[in-house]
């Protein structure tokens, strides 16, 4: 931020050269110890398994793979704006099934 000349100059550096933050990163490993992540994304499938999710191109992809690795029954969290959303980890860990 210190060597922006705009306001957009952090926007357009961070779409050149983001880099997940380590915490980040460590607590996207905790996550998937836990559960599966299926991202909806218009992200390459490449970049979306560089992150550990499994990728699909809409939600009733995502529910339709879900219904058949876990059955109907399975329990499901969808997630509008993921990427800027922080789910409770205190409920996903009372509610773990170890």
């Amino acid at each position: 931020m210190l060597e922006a000349t705009s306001f957009r100059d952090p926007v357009e550096r961070l779409k050149k050269e983001f880099v997940l933050g380590s915490h980040k990163a460590a607590a996207i490993g905790m996550l998937l110890e836990k559960i599966k992540v299926i991202m909806v994304s218009s992200l390459p499938n490449k970049k979306v398994k560089q992150l550990l999710f499994t990728p699909t191109k809409s939600v009733d992809e995502a529910i339709s793979m879900t219904s058949q690795e876990y059955g109907k029954n399975a329990s499901l969290l969808i997630i509008p704006f993921g990427g800027i959303t922080l789910p409770s980890c205190n409920y996903l860990a009372m509610n773990s099934h170890e």
